[in-house]
């Protein structure tokens, strides 16, 4: 498994409790950190809390239906969406892909083809993301240039810690979407890291002084209690 994906976040999202521990014995020893959900409504609160890499998602929920779940993930973000669903007819097939599914595996599954289509999908997303990762970003008066890690504003080379780089750099590729504060203390420290929300905010209080000079074209957004986004505004 390539280290790009060996930290990915899956959110698993049935209503049956067998169907979610095979999905974990299947998941996890890929080294994925598997979330889960029984319900569609359980499933958005765990979504909007740890802005998982993919989703795993049965149809038939309690509560919401999987399709609309699918409709509020895909109105956030691109990540990918597995369906998997009892559902073998091709109407619901194509309704799902319409709505935005990625893939879409029916019941009962074989654990290996599973493994395969989930890493296939964790693969896909991650070329997009360096792909829109373009070498110079530019707004306003921010330029970036991503390959020699460089950060001017209005020409003036900005000195950025490694830190505040890395923070930056992580919103402006994922600009528009907002990013929770695991997600960043993870992506910035790694998985085994010891700092707390209160570390990241002082780093985000810094960068934002270094570099929002005018913030009708640029603002790192503070979400309440939820993270941070990189708006881009025209």
């Amino acid at each position: 498994m390539s280290e790009d994906q060996s930290e990915s976040k899956i959110l698993v999202v049935d209503d049956d409790k067998h169907i979610i521990t095979l999905l974990k014995e299947t998941l996890e020893p890929e080294k994925w950190q598997v979330f889960a959900a029984l319900d569609g409504a359980e499933a958005i609160h765990i979504y909007n809390k740890v802005a998982p890499d993919m989703v795993v998602l049965d149809l038939m929920l309690p509560d919401i239906s999987g399709e609309d779940v699918c409709r509020y993930i895909r109105g956030k973000s691109s990540i990918p969406v597995l369906v998997l669903s009892a559902r073998t007819n091709s109407e619901a097939k194509i309704e799902c892909l319409d709505i935005g599914a990625d893939d879409y595996v029916t019941k009962p599954f074989d654990s290996r083809e599973l493994t395969a289509r989930v890493r296939t999908l964790l693969r896909r997303a991650r070329v997009t993301i360096r792909e829109t990762a373009q070498p110079i970003f530019t707004c306003g008066d921010l330029e970036i240039n991503i390959n020699a890690r460089r950060v001017t504003v209005a020409g003036k080379e900005i000195s950025l810690t490694p830190i505040e780089y890395d923070l930056l750099q992580e919103l402006v590729i994922n600009r528009g979407k907002c990013l929770g504060y695991e997600e960043l203390l993870t992506k910035t420290w790694g998985s085994n890291h010891l700092e707390t929300v209160h570390n990241l905010h002082a780093h985000m209080y810094n960068l934002r002084k270094k570099i929002e000079n005018d913030r009708r074209h640029y603002c790192i957004v503070n979400m309440g209690r939820t993270g941070f986004r990189f708006d881009v505004k025209e």
